[in-house]
């Protein structure tokens, strides 16, 4: 061990202190011994006549080893002195040199004494456990030593040369020749020596430069350092360690380290890597006893004897961060119900649970892309955290409220729910979500429809159950909405069907299956047309004819509906420029289609192949196009108004901000959605809004257009109240390509005519309303 106080001095002075503490450690012993020698020898071979020198030689042998005793009481092993250290060291090599010169010149005399082979065997002995015994003591200052030595040397030259030369020379060289060998060995003993000191103060300065660290580190760090006995029990114990744990450090001792920790899983691990002496790093555990919930994170390394050396640290703060992180990843951040990945994770897991019924619930909010767009984003985020609030309440003991993303909502109901108890869910989430929502001071009322699905045995993967979940959340929407729908193998029929006309469909265009169909637009202040309505129709090699609401929502999911609309541009446009009335052309714009970078480009193109008059195209547009990316929909508009087309608004009237888009926009044509024309001989409040409408669109300077008239009476009250043209059945059906669209529109409205100045009588003349006769209409050229 390294004495306290040297960190300060050289590496020779460190040596040589390390020399001095070894060297004294044996000195009392090895003077002891002296004495002891001095006492049976002196009395035994001194002579009287000698008295004299033995009263001499006898106290400075007690004077010399007094004071080499002396030397180990008041020497200091951890001085930082070097000259008191080396000090130190030439008086022990003084005292050593002293002692070896005063035991020689005693052989010498007790040499001389001698008479007997006995008292020869003697001295050899006494010379021989001096000799031994000194250069023990002395191997490790080798200064001492080397004087020691040849003060035994020179006195068993001195004692040669008592005998004739016969005998005086062979006994020097031998004396010369092993103390040769033995200052050989005592210079190799100190070299050794010397390279054992430098590596044990290397190691102790490495220990001490560790530690320091290590205080430095237990003093200003979080973390602490630990060390346990081969039975887990804690050894070295800091303060701020006791403090961490709230335990008195004598406590700890008795305390074991898995003790520390509450039971579980963590604490299971931690101790099968222990009981397979395996080191960690990092292991994070709960910790017992404690107030509050708090984490420490563990790393260890076992040592040869079974014992174990580590650190710990408090790692609440980040434990509790990433608790707090994982819950955002599998929570919604808005609503707070459980997101897609917590569903998913959910519903893999309840699908794999085999023997318990599983109910998928698929909600969509209705009309919420309206609120989202005609309020703002703020009023929209507020409707979905009070829907997904009602929902909740709703939910029993085990469901989980999910959001999908957007409006779509999904629960995952209790494994041990009923398909009853999923269905009086379902019904009380309709009714509650039917109730009017009380928002930034507006109320706001949309409906839920939703899509259940169920399986009570057999394996069923998670992608299955949600598909058949969007399956019957599909059919309740085409019922009507605002209501839900269970999952049934009809559903799957018509699905395969739908799948099966998309797949067709993506050939209809390259195998030429489409077509149009028009349906005329009569003027009701002269009765003649004044414009086509194209309307596509599939004629497809299976299924026959196919209406357009059965497949445009299949073109705009795969993707086609912008090429299809491009065809319908190309066709409509071609073929009205054959006609020999300048009849407008009304094309049905998707909002697809406005959104699409190169509608206008292709719009360009066909009316300057076709050499059609920009004029008589007319784009007609729904509010629902309008809905997204409002402002630049209405950069579109200008585009396509600059290339001299007209612009309609259609279906006016079903949306939440048709008299925005009238002040933000100068439509030519205003479209009355044919709702408002079925009902209005039976319901004044449509008669009103259509009434309204007419005026404004005066006001305005744009034209009205009526849709959907079936009955003589419709069209005779929407003539009556200024409306400039009506469509619909009543006037003509849609008129296929192939034929004379001129000639039938002519005659299909003549026959309309005819048939309602009949039924009307004398008190209604199809002139009052400015109508051509019969034979006037029938002057047209086909």
């Amino acid at each position: 061990m390294n004495p306290a106080g040297t960190s300060n001095l050289g590496l020779e002075d460190r040596l040589l202190i390390r020399q001095m503490s070894d060297f004294i450690s044996n000195v009392r012993s090895a003077a002891a011994g002296t004495l002891l020698s001095a006492l049976i020898v002196v009395p035994l071979l001194a002579r009287a006549e000698q008295a004299v020198f033995w009263a001499f030689w006898v106290p400075v042998l007690l004077l010399l080893d007094g004071l080499r005793v002396i030397q180990t009481f008041e020497f200091d092993e951890t001085s930082s002195d070097p000259a008191y250290i080396q000090r130190n060291a030439r008086y022990a090599t003084g005292l050593a040199l002293g002692c070896g010169a005063h035991w020689g010149i005693a052989f010498v005399v007790l040499w001389q004494n001698a008479r007997s082979p006995g008292e020869f065997l003697i001295l050899c002995v006494l010379a021989a456990g001096i000799m031994s015994s000194s250069l023990l003591q002395y191997r490790h200052l080798k200064p001492a030593a080397v004087a020691l030595m040849l003060a035994c040397m020179l006195a068993g030259t001195g004692t040669a040369l008592l005998y004739p030369p016969t005998l005086a020379v062979p006994i020097v060289l031998l004396v010369w020749l092993h103390g040769i060998i033995v200052l050989l060995g005592v210079s190799d003993h100190a070299r050794f020596y010397r390279e054992r000191l430098i590596e044990e103060i290397e190691l102790e300065r490495s220990e001490q430069t560790v530690r320091l660290l290590l205080h430095e580190y237990e003093a200003s760090a979080s973390d602490w350092l630990f060390e346990t006995n081969p039975a887990g029990r804690f050894l070295e114990i800091s303060e701020r360690f006791a403090q961490a744990a709230g335990r008195s450090a004598d406590e700890l001792r008795k305390t074991g380290l898995l003790d520390l920790f509450a039971r579980g899983a963590e604490r299971r691990e931690l101790a099968e890597m222990i009981g397979a002496q395996q080191a960690f790093r990092n292991h994070v555990l709960p910790v017992a006893g404690k107030g509050r919930k708090t984490w420490w994170s563990v790393s260890a390394k076992p040592l040869n004897d079974g014992s174990m050396r580590g650190v710990m640290s408090d790692v609440s703060v980040e434990v509790m961060a990433e608790q707090r992180l994982s819950r955002m990843a599998r929570n919604d951040t808005l609503t707070g119900l459980a997101n897609r990945l917590r569903f998913n994770e959910n519903l893999a897991q309840s699908v794999a649970r085999p023997g318990a019924a599983r109910t998928l619930m698929f909600i969509d909010l209705d009309k919420f892309k309206i609120v989202n767009d005609t309020l703002g984003h703020d009023t929209g985020d507020d409707l979905l955290i009070a829907a997904a609030r009602r929902m909740t309440g709703e939910c029993g003991r085990g469901d989980l409220p999910v959001r999908l993303g957007g409006d779509e909502f999904a629960i995952l109901c209790a494994p041990k729910s009923t398909p009853g108890e999923a269905r009086d869910l379902a019904d009380r989430l309709i009714r509650r979500l039917a109730d009017p929502f009380r928002l930034a001071g507006k109320v706001i009322r949309v409906s839920a429809s939703i899509g259940i699905a169920h399986v009570d045995d057999g394996p069923l993967e998670p992608e299955e159950l949600m598909r058949q979940a969007d399956l019957a959340l599909y059919s309740a929407k085409q019922k009507g909405r605002g209501l839900w729908q269970e999952y049934n193998a009809e559903m799957q029929a018509r699905e395969r069907k739908r799948r099966g006309l998309e797949l067709d469909l993506r050939q209809a265009l390259a195998e030429d299956q489409f077509s149009l169909a028009f349906q005329p637009q009569i003027d009701f202040a002269t009765g003649e047309p004044t414009g086509m309505e194209a309307l596509l129709r599939w004629n497809h090699p299976e299924h026959g004819l196919v209406m357009p609401d059965e497949f445009i929502g299949l073109a705009e999911e795969s993707g086609l509906l912008v090429a299809i609309g491009e065809w319908v541009a190309n066709e409509a446009i071609r073929t009205a420029a054959r006609w020999e009335r300048p009849l407008t052309i009304a094309l049905n714009l998707s909002p697809v289609q406005i959104r699409s970078e190169g509608f206008v480009e292709v719009l360009t193109r066909a009316i300057a192949t076709s050499g059609i008059a920009p004029g008589r195209v007319e784009l007609e547009i729904t509010e629902t196009a309008l809905l997204h990316d409002t402002d630049e929909n209405v950069r579109t508009l200008h585009r396509l108004r600059a290339l001299g087309v007209r612009i309609a608004l259609d279906d006016f009237g079903t949306g939440y901000s048709s008299l925005n888009y009238l002040r933000s926009f100068p439509f030519d044509t205003i479209k009355i959605d044919r709702c408002f024309v079925m009902d209005l001989l039976d319901r004044p409040d449509c008669q009103a809004i259509i009434r309204a409408t007419v005026n404004l669109a005066q006001e305005l300077d744009m034209e009205t257009v009526a849709e959907g008239i079936e009955t003589a009476d419709q069209f005779e009250w929407l003539g009556g109240i200024g409306c400039t043209a009506g469509q619909g059945y009543y006037i003509s059906r849609p008129i296929a390509c192939g034929e004379q669209v001129e000639g039938v529109a002519r005659r299909e409205t003549t026959l309309q005519l005819d048939r309602f100045a009949r039924s009307a009588g004398s008190s209604v003349r199809p002139g009052q309303f400015g109508m051509k006769t019969v034979g006037a209409a029938m002057g047209y050229r086909a």
